[in-house]
């Protein structure tokens, strides 16, 4: 058995078990929240879970691959695992310099964090400055970037800030009323969900 790894997505080659497939799938999937409340779970319709699982396809997220690995080490199943990735993170990436910010300790390691592990989730406090780490690996990285968020107030302050901090690189907008993308986009969910 082989798994291919891409960026974003693992496919799964010559998986003969269902049995295992099931595992895989349950390693792969989430509870839903307030699952238990919809018509779906109550008539006996939907498990109530998230299956990252696409099948026939047998592909899932990049980032869930050490849990399909284990199932596959917890059911000795030998496999190979090919890398076929492409790094737009060429050379080293260190953190720069924002201008009219100056980065705390735990910015700067979050930072470091991001560009070295080149994907993740930050879960830094409210008030902590996540827009300016945020920022900062922008600027590190200078390739296309798309900024989400949900509320009107957050998109006009997003942009602000990406004004204020990146002057020399294009933001674009998605979102009230407006179609402009760019090098840096920013983006309302709800426009973009239409």
């Amino acid at each position: 058995m082989q798994i291919l790894v891409k960026n974003v997505y693992c496919r799964i080659l010559h998986l003969e078990s269902t049995d295992l497939l099931l595992k895989i799938d349950e390693a792969t999937s989430y509870k839903v929240p307030n699952y238990y409340f919809t018509t779906a779970y109550k008539t006996g319709n939907w498990d109530g879970k998230h299956h990252l699982l696409i099948r026939p396809y047998n592909i899932f997220p990049t980032g869930l691959l050490p849990r399909v690995t284990k199932v596959l080490k917890d059911n000795d199943v030998p496999f190979n695992v090919i890398h076929t990735t492409t790094d737009p993170f060429k050379g080293e990436k260190k953190v720069p310099s924002l201008k009219g910010i100056e980065l705390r300790d735990y910015q700067v390691e979050a930072v470091k964090l991001g560009l070295e592990k080149k994907r993740g989730i930050f879960n830094l406090p409210v008030g902590s400055g996540k827009t300016a780490v945020a920022i900062a690996i922008i600027k590190a990285l200078n390739l296309r970037t798309l900024w989400l968020t949900h509320r009107k107030e957050l998109f006009r302050q997003s942009q602000e800030f990406l004004h204020s901090y990146l002057d020399e690189a294009p933001i674009g907008e998605i979102g009230n009323g407006n179609f402009h993308p760019d090098k840096i986009t920013v983006a309302m969910v709800p426009t973009l969900y239409l």
